[in-house]
């Protein structure tokens, strides 16, 4: 497929949700068109990055995920902090 069918799905698509943000008055609807607004910026974002060969270079130094929320990690949540899964003993999985 080349370069224009992207764009031109990207442009109706954020079309249609322009136009639902502009004509619906149900706020999870408005949230909706507001959310294919940004999925059709994110689809022409991408479709010009390999139109032009562009790669993203991750820091060296980039954070990790640690798997820990808000309320702190699930393990803890279930009171099995000895680091087995599941409170599993011995570590083993059925």
């Amino acid at each position: 497929m080349t370069l224009t069918y992207y764009l031109v799905l990207a442009a109706i698509l954020f079309t249609i949700g322009a136009v639902g943000v502009l004509v619906r008055r149900n706020a999870i609807v408005v949230f909706m068109c507001v959310e294919l607004m940004l999925n059709s910026v994110n689809l022409t974002l991408v479709t010009f990055a390999r139109a032009t060969g562009t790669q993203v270079q991750l820091p060296d130094q980039m954070p990790r995920p640690t798997g820990r929320g808000l309320l702190g990690s699930p393990d803890a949540a279930l009171g099995t902090t000895d680091g087995t899964p599941s409170g599993i003993p011995g570590g083993q999985h059925p």
